[in-house]
């Protein structure tokens, strides 16, 4: 359905005043409608003329219209003032006014974004941006207060069902965090409180969502309401110096202002899990380990259960769900599916998120790499998906938008919003990461920055078990959501699966084994190698022999050791099964290695300190 057969000359007449053509109209399906049509096409049945301009509300992704808004060419009015001059069909549920072209611009943060109240306005600002070459998202909200509406229903106090109200789930689609974002409602915001209010509201929302809001104050003079009368009275160059020269949004005259809530004002909720006390819904968690070890098998494992409803390995069901599997590393071709088929999942409630679509330099579509940041693309897909649980990203190290990985603060600014995106979906997002060389706890062995563990709710170490390297082990290295009850031990098995082709392929799967297991993560990535069992071994009775007849000082000692081809850390680990400590000679002497129970061995001075500490 087209919008210019239909439209009257003084229709395009009046769209031509504010710069939009009709190519644009047609593309965004802007008709004249009868009274009858109104009723009958879109379901306008409130009293009174329906005759008028009806804007579809079409969805960015799909085309397909959410619904409409009209407006009417003879409103009711008092005192010289219209009534209902906008209507929308009973029933329907808010959404933004997106304009034509807007699904490539979504996700797109380079891309200033423009909110304005009226679809007119929107229209006018796209048809300049045209006009200028300029890239622009601009996106109607129906009204000051269009932005906010019924999100959905939910159990009242009384056992009722009541509506929820709150921002629009269409703000969502746009990636807002780091974006530039600007307000320009229509110009009695100069002079309403009212929309004055609804527009610092909205000015909040957006700065909540990590965007750099900025207002545009539309001037109130004669002929002039919305940015589309700013066009047709005084031309493309008052809206460009608008839009060039905005106004940065502060809250509060100092530049930002505390946002609190009692906590007697927040509801209190359940806790809910995807895989109970081991992975929660709505929260990120780790799964960190050498190459090797299954974490991807084990995360394909917990995809097919959860696509086909069947058990988990400790017991209880998984509820049904779809997944969405962001990897940078296996080909779904031949590997993920295989996998996946050899697991026993259900394909059809399997997603691979590989690319976004996006603008080129030159303004052609094109496809992208999505990135953690790409909050806007992940969030559709979900959207898309309405009923995934878990989303899978491996590795999340190639998914992190040139953010320093081994930068605490910049790990956390882009994994908070990743947090939020799984709270506000109630879907669980397990990102797949490395184990980094260097010792120390398991809490610090997740490759790069701290701020991957501080994120997660919970993360679980996966290793082969020490003296059965076929035996696998995975176990918790943090869980802050649950009691730690015990890790889970399993092993990687062939399989073979049919092709469409009816050819047998090879594939691997994962075995779980009954029961839990009771070593912790600390424990397995401190367990020594053959080797360096041995290699201690010689070194506790080398230490016990030069150390028999009294203590040696410390450099000495490390001298010996290093001619005895003991190297420092083989020496360190002797000396623990010791209890051999450095410790000083008095106030005055040096520091010396003693067996514990040599006779005679001087205390160590009070308040010193050893070269160990």
């Amino acid at each position: 359905m087209t919008g210019d057969p239909t439209l009257t000359a003084g229709d395009l007449e009046l769209f031509r005043r504010i710069g939009v053509g009709s190519e644009l109209l047609a593309s965004a399906q802007v008709r004249r409608v009868t009274d009858a049509e109104a009723r009958r096409e879109y379901g306008i049945t409130t009293n009174g003329d329906m005759r008028g301009v009806v804007f579809p509300y079409l969805d960015p992704l799909t085309g397909h219209r959410a619904t409409a808004r009209l407006r009417r060419d003879y409103p009711e009015g008092s005192d010289g003032k219209p009534e209902n001059k906008y209507i929308c069909p009973l029933g329907d549920n808010r959404h933004l006014y997106f304009v034509p072209g807007a699904r490539d611009l979504l996700s797109d943060p380079t891309v200033p974004v423009v909110f304005v109240e009226a679809e007119k306005s929107a229209l006018a600002l796209t048809a300049l941006a045209i006009r200028r070459g300029w890239p622009l998202l601009a996106v109607g909200t129906g009204g000051c207060w269009g932005w906010r509406g019924k999100t959905g229903i939910e159990p009242g106090p009384n056992g009722d069902r009541q509506e929820v109200r709150g921002p629009l789930p269409d703000l969502a689609r746009i990636q807002l965090h780091g974006r530039q974002t600007l307000i320009a409602f229509d110009s009695n915001t100069q002079t309403n409180p009212k929309v004055q209010l609804a527009q610092s509201a909205f000015a909040k929302e957006l700065a909540n969502r990590k965007a750099k809001v900025f207002i545009l104050d539309i001037p109130d003079t004669e002929g002039v309401n919305g940015p589309d009368d700013l066009i047709a009275v005084s031309g493309d160059g008052a809206m460009i110096g608008l839009l060039t020269n905005p106004r940065a949004f502060e809250s509060v005259s100092g530049g930002s202002a505390a946002i609190m809530r009692r906590a007697s004002e927040i509801e209190p909720q359940a806790l809910r899990w995807l895989w109970p006390n081991r992975i929660a819904l709505g929260k990120l968690t780790l799964f960190v380990g050498d190459p090797g070890e299954g974490k991807t098998l084990v995360a394909v494992d917990l995809a097919a259960r959860i696509t086909a409803g069947s058990d988990w390995p400790d017991g209880g069901h998984a509820e049904k769900g779809s997944v969405i599997i962001m990897s940078a590393e296996d080909d779904p071709a031949d590997t993920l599916v295989p996998r996946l088929i050899a697991a026993g999942a259900d394909l059809q409630r399997v997603h691979f998120l590989e690319a976004a679509r996006g603008v080129s330099a030159g303004g052609k579509l094109c496809k992208r790499a999505v990135t953690l940041a790409d909050l806007a693309t992940i969030e559709d897909a979900l959207t898309r998906v309405s009923d995934a649980s878990l989303v899978i990203v491996d590795p999340i190290s190639a998914y992190l938008s040139g953010t320093d990985s081994h930068n605490n603060a910049e790990i956390r600014t882009l994994l908070s919003p990743l947090a939020d995106l799984a709270a506000r979906r109630s879907t669980s997002i397990i990102a797949i990461t490395h184990l980094a060389k260097s010792p120390g706890k398991a809490i610090y062995r997740a490759i790069g920055s701290i701020g991957f563990i501080g994120a997660a709710r919970a993360a679980w170490l996966f290793a082969k078990q020490a003296g059965a390297p076929e035996r696998r082990l995975m176990l918790p290295v943090k869980n802050n959501l649950a009691a730690n009850n015990g890790g889970l031990a399993y092993r990687l098995e062939s399989a073979s699966i049919t092709l469409n082709s009816g050819e047998q392929a090879p594939s691997v799967k994962v075995n779980w084994e009954s029961g839990t297991v009771n070593l912790s993560a600390d424990e397995i990535l401190a367990t020594e190698s053959p080797d360096e069992r041995g290699a201690r071994a010689e070194a506790v009775e080398w230490l016990k022999q030069i150390l028999a007849d009294g203590p040696l000082p410390v450099t000495e000692a490390e001298h010996e050791a290093k001619a005895a081809g003991i190297t420092e850390a083989t020496l360190r680990r002797a000396r623990t099964q010791l209890g051999v400590k450095p410790r000083k000679r008095g106030f005055d002497g040096g520091w010396e290695l003693a067996l514990p129970q040599t006779e005679g061995a001087p205390e160590t001075a009070e308040g010193a300190h050893s070269p160990q500490d």
